[in-house]
């Protein structure tokens, strides 16, 4: 190789590794950040993270399956148990296995399961409740409790918290549960049954519900609106002539908070009954407990009517009580037949209270005349209270809206409310954003008013959806209108 050419390869070497020498300088820079930062950071080892608890195996609503688990991060599954509870509506919180085995053993490889169907209308729960206590600790007892003991959020470690959908209707645009139970349970104490022969909805959309008697045994019905509210106005619309049911039965229309037993469950009644008297008064509206001076407040239905209305207006001032003939709502002054203002001190505050129908027998005693009992609900209609007028005027709407959910973002639900000026064919659907449906909330006829529907982050086949960002359309009458909502899980 002559001396020009070897001259020129060494100035190109020369030129590249000076062009090199920077791109190299910051890799090593950055990589040595790197490893400092990993190495900065503490380890965290079974022994210093938290422990959690999780169902790996939830067995479905009816089933006698067990309940199986799973604790992560113990170094020492020997050093605790896991206490179990099943609440069974209305007969309360059950400690399982059984009273005299009110543990579970965790396996060597953390796992553990549960005899969750020991008796009764066990598999029947709606809800399960799993605590991971250290050795030695003993949980309280729970024999039908409304609500759990506070202790056991301070004594454990952690915690794992399901519910289970029993059989489910749809009715004026939402879901409900029915209610079942294979034992006397409340109120009543009844059995209650979830057969489509104690309640169905019929092709006009009619909720029917009825006490049965099938072999001796009589079977009640109640249904649970998987929404919860709070403020704002329940309407039922009713098409039977409650004033005339046997003196033994019962129509409740109300709410409930199965998790509020300090503030009795945040029941609201309107009820239709002689309560085992045939001279007693026929229909009372209470604010519940009842017992308490100026809590109740008895009335008389009118005889011989079919179609009626009933509405209380729950705000933080007061609940006002309407009744009236027809189903006209809002009630109007000349067909309102009986009303009662409740603004004690006391008044219920917003929680998770569910509003629940229900069709029982007073102490469990059958029908005086023996004979099977039918109601039909016409409607439940749910509106929100004012937010620029007085909360006791009703509403004027003007125009279609539809408006922003709340909260937003959200987990697990959000709250959805529009408003229609008049009677309309309404349709709200969410969507991903490649416009495909994820779930129809609304497909039904409106009156005119604010109304409100709430998204449990479901799809059509009731399936969980991922974190995201969603629409919801509204279409009525011409009008559409789209908004965004963010599920974050």
């Amino acid at each position: 190789m002559n001396q020009a050419i070897w001259a020129k390869l060494n100035s190109a070497k020369s030129s590249c590794r000076l062009s090199w020498f920077p791109f190299l300088a910051f890799t090593l820079i950055l990589l040595f950040s790197i490893e400092v930062d990993v190495f900065s950071k503490p380890v965290q080892t079974a022994a210093t993270a938290t422990p959690t608890l999780e169902f790996t195996s939830v067995p479905p609503y009816g089933s006698s399956e067990d309940l199986r688990g799973r604790v992560r991060n113990l170094t020492n599954p020997n050093g605790y148990k896991i206490a179990v509870y099943i609440f069974i509506e209305g007969a309360g919180w059950w400690t399982k296995p059984r009273f005299d085995q009110s543990l579970v053993t965790i396996l060597p490889d953390s796992t553990w399961n549960a005899d969750i169907t020991t008796g009764g209308s066990d598999i029947n729960a709606t809800r399960i409740r799993a605590f991971l206590l250290p050795q030695g600790v003993v949980p309280p007892i729970s024999a039908g409790l409304g609500c759990l003991p506070d202790t056991l959020d301070t004594i454990s470690k952690a915690q794992a918290f399901v519910e289970r959908d029993s059989r489910t209707i749809s009715f004026s645009g939402y879901e409900w549960w029915v209610k079942a139970s294979f034992e006397s349970v409340g109120p009543g104490p009844c059995i209650f049954s979830d057969s489509a022969e104690n309640v169905w909805v019929d092709t006009l959309g009619q909720l029917h519900m009825k006490i049965t008697n099938k072999g001796g045994i009589w079977s009640c019905s109640e249904v649970i609106l998987k929404n919860t509210f709070g403020y704002g106005k329940y309407v039922f619309k009713l098409a039977s002539d409650v004033g005339q049911i046997n003196e033994n039965a019962v129509l409740g229309l109300f709410t409930w908070d199965n998790d509020a037993c300090a503030e009795f469950s945040r029941e609201v009644d309107i009820e239709f009954s002689r309560f085992g008297n045939v001279a007693e008064l026929n229909a009372q509206y209470v604010i519940q407990p009842y017992y308490e001076p100026g809590n109740l407040f008895k009335w008389q239905f009118p005889a011989s009517l079919k179609l009626s209305t009933h509405v209380f207006e729950w705000t933080p001032d007061s609940i006002d009580f309407k009744s009236g003939r027809g189903h006209e709502f809002p009630v109007r002054r000349d067909s309102l037949f009986k009303s009662w203002v409740y603004k004690k001190t006391d008044l219920p505050t917003p929680g998770k209270a569910h509003a629940r129908i229900n069709l029982w027998l007073f102490n469990g005693r059958p029908p005086s005349d023996l004979k099977e009992l039918e109601v039909v609900i016409n409607r439940f209609e749910y509106h929100a209270l004012p937010t620029s007028v007085d909360r006791h005027e009703e509403t004027k709407i003007t125009r279609y809206a539809l408006l922003q959910n709340y909260p937003n973002p959200f987990n697990p639900s959000t709250t959805i409310r529009f408003e229609v000026p008049k009677p309309s064919r309404v349709s709200i659907k969410i969507y991903d954003l490649q416009g495909r449906e994820i779930r129809t909330l609304v497909e039904e006829k409106f009156n005119a008013g604010q109304f409100a529907r709430v998204w449990d982050g479901r799809n059509n086949d009731k399936q969980p959806v991922a974190s995201g960002v969603y629409l919801i359309k509204m279409q009525a009458s011409g009008f559409v209108n789209v908004k965004k909502l963010v599920l974050v899980r």
